[in-house]
């Protein structure tokens, strides 16, 4: 049995709601049923993982072949998406894109996970501190 790094209290809720991890997707199933519970919770510092936050996403792409992959990721999470600039610095021979985004806390990190993890791409959030 695999062990992940958890907020103490999600842990107690997850044990009480009996959830085990089992083999093969046992994250993602551990995650689904966390963020159910999160949903339904009154404790402050579970709501504020599902409130909408506002912040920018700043994409720099080192290797501009990548753009093709960065491109379809962002399309995935259009409905976060506000507002896109792309600035190509061709004599540098690196790309930078910037994002606005509205959305949970879960979506937005999502979105940069899965673009921080391609080679020759680096990505940083910097998004508000409370929900707006």
């Amino acid at each position: 049995m695999q062990k992940y790094k958890k907020n103490k209290n999600i842990e107690k809720k997850m044990y009480l709601c009996n959830v085990i991890p089992k083999e093969g997707k046992a994250k993602s199933i551990v995650n689904q049923r966390a963020r159910a519970i999160l949903h339904n919770s009154s404790d402050p510092k579970a709501q504020h993982l599902m409130d909408k936050r506002i912040g920018t996403i700043t994409i720099l792409l080192t290797d501009r072949a990548q753009s093709a992959a960065v491109n379809p990721i962002i399309s995935d999470f259009a409905e976060i998406v506000l507002c896109r600039q792309g600035l190509p610095f061709q004599q540098r021979s690196v790309a930078v894109i910037s994002l606005i985004v509205e959305g949970n806390v879960d979506k937005i990190n999502a979105l940069t996970g899965r673009i921080g993890r391609l080679e020759g791409v680096e990505c940083k959030a910097t998004l508000t501190k409370t929900a707006c």
